[in-house]
C-alpha cells in the first residue's frame, strides 16, 4: 500500500509530540477511515467488478 510511509511519519510526529492536540488525534483518524474506505472501493471495483453506481451508494 503506497500509503504506508506517509501514514507511519504522520502518527510518529503526533506521537512525538508535534503540534499535538486533540484536533489533530481526530483528524488523523478520520484519515485512517478515509484510506481503509478507499482500499475497500479500490478492492471492490477491480477485483470484484462493482459498478460505480452502487459503490457511491
Amino acid at each position: 500500500m503506497i500509503e504506508g510511509w506517509p501514514n507511519y511519519t504522520e502518527i510518529m510526529m503526533i506521537e512525538e509530540g508535534y503540534n499535538y492536540s486533540p484536533e489533530i488525534w481526530l483528524m488523523w483518524y478520520k484519515w485512517q477511515l478515509k484510506s481503509v474506505t478507499n482500499t475497500i472501493l479500490d478492492y471492490s471495483y477491480h477485483v470484484l467488478n462493482l459498478q460505480k453506481e452502487k459503490a457511491k451508494n
